[in-house]
């Protein structure tokens, strides 16, 4: 993505194209491997202040728009949707309104509409609760401080990536964005506020210490996978379908092992009680049947362009996690943990590993499937 591997390179170029990133903005400054910057959420907590007081400025808005935090947080949401600076700043200055303002889409595409959704529906509502709730986030953000995050996660994440690869990350802590964790090339950050909104809201508990290192470690091995994958993408020859599926499965492995492996602690039954994927996984048969008609549907031309990418749209949220977690936890019964990392080395054997791996009563894929996602972009003789 012209994002450079927002969240995994991958991450949706099931998209089905490279959109352009919002207008330019400071880069994040680089941090110690290991240190945590705090300084977007800083801003933002001012913010929320002059908004419990009535006195939300433009000279605060400001200070949280040239946030290289607040890069991050459009970015992230320009991984599968379209959103842009512009848009981002009109919720902003409304977080003290009674009703989120109205945002007109950037275009007339999925992902853009789905921005809207998204600002509309995850980032105000979040950002209007914030004002009335500030002493209890100004005490998360310090209780955060008080973490040594940046080498628990990097060590927790190595634990779970092909050769305990160490990934070099920079980690952020910010408030006001949709996504809870997210990692953005080698940054990745924690989202103080919407946590904490949706932990009020009965949607998720409130992570301990230890879930927030699992929160940055998540994030962190996507930045080691994407490494992995990158070097397998640049030794494949992938026409547009092909690249739409080898997007798509990458999404699955990438998602699926970091919830699977580092949040649930190797338990499907921590996936299935979890707030966030128990609808999901509530009828696997489904969940995984919905992913195969996509896969298929994209191989075989029938899934195009905006199609495709709104059939993908039910599962950007939680989806890819919970089918992930589900494929990865019977390889990993059967296979133990080799049988998990030949799949992160190629996430194209997900498929036919899982088919061989799957309890009677289980879904399988159509071994076809397996095979034509097995050999997706091998050069051909």
């Amino acid at each position: 993505m012209t994002i450079a591997r927002a969240w995994l390179v991958a991450t949706l170029a099931v998209a089905c194209h490279h959109d352009a990133p919002p207008p330019a903005r400071p880069a994040p400054a680089p941090a110690a491997t290991g240190s945590v910057d705090f300084a977007q959420a800083e801003r933002v907590l001012e913010a929320l202040r002059g908004a419990a007081r009535g006195a939300l400025t433009p000279g605060l808005i400001d200070q949280v728009m040239a946030s290289p935090g607040t890069d991050l947080i459009v970015r992230q949401q320009n991984v599968s949707r379209r959103v842009t600076a512009a848009q981002y700043r009109t919720i902003l200055a409304a977080l003290g309104a009674d009703t989120a303002p109205a945002v007109e889409p950037a275009d007339a595409s999925e992902r853009a509409a789905r921005g809207v959704r998204g600002l509309r529906d995850d980032v105000w509502p979040a950002l209007h609760w914030g004002p009335a709730h500030t002493d209890l986030l100004a005490e998360r953000i310090a209780a955060l401080r008080s973490l040594d995050a940046g080498e628990q996660a990097r060590r927790m994440a190595s634990e779970w990536l092909p050769d305990l690869m160490l990934p070099e990350v920079a980690l952020h802590v910010v408030m006001g964005g949709r996504a809870g964790a997210a990692a953005l090339d080698h940054d990745i950050y924690f989202d103080v506020l919407i946590t904490s909104f949706r932990a009020d809201a009965g949607r998720m508990a409130y992570p301990s210490p230890r879930e927030t290192v699992e929160f940055f470690a998540h994030e962190a091995h996507h930045v080691g996978l994407g490494q992995i994958t990158d070097r397998l993408r640049r030794t494949l020859v992938l026409g547009e379908l092909e690249r739409r599926a080898f997007d798509t499965v990458v999404m699955l492995v990438s998602e699926g092992s970091a919830t699977f492996l580092i949040n649930a602690h190797r338990d499907l039954a921590r996936v299935r009680s979890d707030p966030q994927y128990k609808d999901h996984l509530a009828d696997p048969e489904r969940l995984l049947a919905a992913f195969e008609q996509v896969l298929a549907g994209g191989l075989a031309g029938r899934l195009a362009g905006e199609a495709y990418d709104k059939a993908l749209t039910p599962y950007v949220a939680s989806g890819f996690h919970s089918a992930g977690a589900l494929m990865l936890d019977a390889i990993h019964r059967r296979d133990g943990r080799e049988g998990v990392m030949a799949v992160l080395r190629d996430p194209r054997a997900l498929l036919g590993r899982y088919n061989d791996a799957a309890a009677p009563g289980q879904h399988r894929f159509d071994p076809a499937l397996a095979t034509l996602i097995a050999g997706l972009g091998s050069p051909r003789s």
